[in-house]
């Protein structure tokens, strides 16, 4: 009998002079190998990356040629784990290279084949999140992903990089939260340096997020300083913070931290994007098995009455409410069941506010003609509108040759308005498209300043 060392998704088991990897089900579906064979006698040396407390572990075993036969991952805080393999590893080789035969009388279980009976048949994803050095959403220093196979995390990765040039500063406030400054990234990549990497790990899935509308709004912001949005593909998201606040899990905060707390979600570090992303995923699967869903993300999402959100270049699209749920207590109404939205909080006012001239003209709605269009619930429009002059914009009802903005609210299809803007777009007009997020960022509106305690929750970050 033969050990089988547990790897990350994988066995690994020394017999008859050669190590067997034996991957999971899951990673031979994503790559398309049951095992590998690699004689040992073909094994010049390895190199070791131990797992943290949030990181995977890396073992790289090389050739004669220095070249990469096989990559082992270990999951985080298996650092015991992957020192007992490679305890054998050594061993094997030094018996391969007498003659000798590593045989050991026990055989360890595969800890991934006890996790399929929890996973969820098509619910792929990448959890993302993000860090930033000051209030300006571009200004990435951490990205963290963890993609997710049939609702079973598989891989993760992080980065840190510096952030895209005339957003480096670091903000009190956020070394104050994060701990980082910028002497902590002396030497590290620029953001447009580990885009491509970040592009190829999240493949052609859906990225998740918790308060997507930040760190997807980050991601669109970087990219556009950095000239390099045009090199983003169609990418689709979904949004755990609006399932979170449909739940109602009993806290006073939708908050990542309140949510994974309320569901007993520990993976949690204190404002690190790979912790985030993977308590900001595994808040989704844990809300998929409670709902007995299978099925992918945006089925997901459709099933509780949203649409996936879309970045695609310059474009970021809200995550859009399908739906309006009936109220409790309340009769049948008689309007035939569709998507809708009320028109009383997506009407515009009979009389718009004038810009203020004397506001700052360095913030980026001062001298722009900005339109609103869909649904901005919990707001009201008048109370934006107010507030988009008092930073120097003029507010119009309806797009034209002279909009320079369009702020795009929650709406179960594209709006006309936004049909025409993007029209205008494709003849080289120069108009924005913002989702409500960005503006909401902008003039510092957030739920919980609201004096409707019905929306009196913790901000989501």
């Amino acid at each position: 009998m033969f050990v089988a060392y547990p790897a990350y998704g994988a066995r690994l088991i020394f017999r008859s002079g050669v190590l067997h990897v034996d991957n999971s089900p899951l990673i031979t579906a994503l790559r398309g190998a049951r095992e590998t064979e690699i004689p040992l006698d073909s094994i010049k040396s390895f190199t070791f990356q131990a797992p943290g407390i949030l990181n995977f572990g890396t073992l790289d075993i090389l050739g004669s040629a220095g070249e990469i036969l096989s990559t082992i991952k270990f999951a985080p805080t298996k650092k015991d784990q992957a020192q007992a393999f490679i305890s054998a590893l050594e061993l094997a080789l030094k018996n391969a290279a007498t003659g000798s035969e590593t045989e050991i009388a026990a055989q360890l279980p595969f800890p991934e084949l006890s996790n399929l009976k929890d996973s969820i048949p098509g619910l792929n994803f990448v959890a993302f999140n993000i860090d930033t050095a000051n209030s300006n959403r571009g200004s990435i220093y951490q990205i963290g992903v963890v993609k997710f196979i049939d609702g079973l995390e598989v891989d993760a990765k992080s980065w840190i990089c510096q952030p895209p040039a005339g957003l480096e500063g670091f903000a009190p406030f956020n070394t104050e939260t994060h701990g980082f400054t910028a002497a902590d990234l002396v030497g590290k990549p620029k953001f447009i340096e580990i885009l491509p990497e970040f592009l190829a790990f999240i493949g052609n899935l859906p990225l998740l997020a918790h308060n997507a509308a930040f760190d997807l709004g980050g991601l669109q912001e970087a990219t556009l300083v950095s000239n390099t949005a045009a090199k983003l593909p169609k990418i689709e998201y979904g949004c755990t913070l609006l399932i979170s606040r449909q739940r109602k899990h009993g806290g006073a905060s939708n908050s990542l931290d309140a949510i994974a707390t309320a569901l007993s979600i520990d993976s949690l570090k204190d404002h690190d994007a790979l912790a985030d992303s993977r308590a900001t995923g595994q808040i989704l699967t844990t809300f998929a098995r409670q709902d007995k869903f299978q099925g992918n993300l945006a089925e997901f999402f459709h099933s509780r009455g949203f649409e996936l959100g879309v970045l695609e270049g310059e474009i970021l699209s809200p995550v859009l409410a399908t739906a309006t749920p009936k109220p409790e207590n309340k009769p049948e109404s008689s309007k035939p069941a569709g998507k809708y939205h009320s028109w009383k909080a997506v009407s515009a006012p009979k009389e718009l506010p004038t810009a203020n001239p004397n506001a700052d003209p360095n913030n980026p709605l001062f001298g722009q003609i900005v339109v609103l269009t869909g649904d901005f619930t919990p707001y009201q429009k008048e109370e934006i509108f107010a507030a988009i002059a008092d930073y120097g914009g003029t507010p119009k009802k309806s797009v034209t040759l002279k909009t320079t903005i369009l702020i795009v609210g929650a709406w179960e299809s594209i709006t006309g308005n936004e049909k025409k803007a993007r029209k205008y777009q494709e003849r080289g007009q120069n108009i924005a498209i913002w989702p409500a997020q960005r503006l909401y960022d902008l003039i510092g509106f957030t739920e919980h300043q609201l004096s409707n305690p019905v929306f009196s929750e913790q901000p989501p970050f």
